[in-house]
């Protein structure tokens, strides 16, 4: 597992969590002993994917690299001096704008309503709606739409990677 203190040794996810406390980890898969290098690099690719858990950074703080998919392959290729897209800076633009606004989007993005976004949030469905509506003037896409909260979801993802790499 790789940790905000480094590499982790666990026999368990129960105790992986409990080991890192408030902190982020990657947990790479079980593997014998001879691939345990290949399951670190997986590690240390998931904790790109992590969050802080806050307002300025929401999202999971532990992220198992066999339920990642594809993103470790988008992580793997980000480099610490890459440009962020478009996309990227648009998010980083209305989060300056607006302390609400990343905590809001990641609700928007994981959820199947705006009443389930405001529920995550305990927030009044008639203000989420609101935010959303600012966020589609400040990002410039409609963040409710299927395709809209996609492109949210893969915005705040590299928005982690870009940040973690160059860490």
């Amino acid at each position: 597992m790789a940790t905000d203190d480094g590499p982790l040794l666990t026999r368990s996810f129960e105790d992986a969590r409990a080991a890192i406390g408030a902190g982020r980890a990657g947990i790479g898969p079980i593997v014998p002993a001879r691939a345990a290098a290949s399951s670190w690099a997986r590690a240390r690719l998931a904790r790109m994917l992590t969050a802080e858990g806050t307002q300025q950074d929401p999202g999971d703080r532990v992220i198992l690299a066999e339920e990642t998919g594809t993103l470790l392959v988008l992580a793997a290729g980000v480099r610490p001096d890459d440009t962020p897209p478009a996309d990227v800076a648009a998010l980083n633009d209305a989060a300056a704008a607006t302390a609400w606004m990343l905590e809001t989007l990641h609700a928007i993005s994981i959820t199947n309503s705006v009443r389930d976004a405001a529920s995550v949030l305990q927030l009044h469905h008639s203000t989420m709606q609101e935010r959303a509506a600012r966020a589609d003037r400040l990002l410039g896409w409609n963040v409710l739409s299927q395709r809209g909260k996609q492109r949210t979801q893969l915005a705040l993802v590299l928005r982690r990677i870009l940040a973690a790499a160059r860490a």
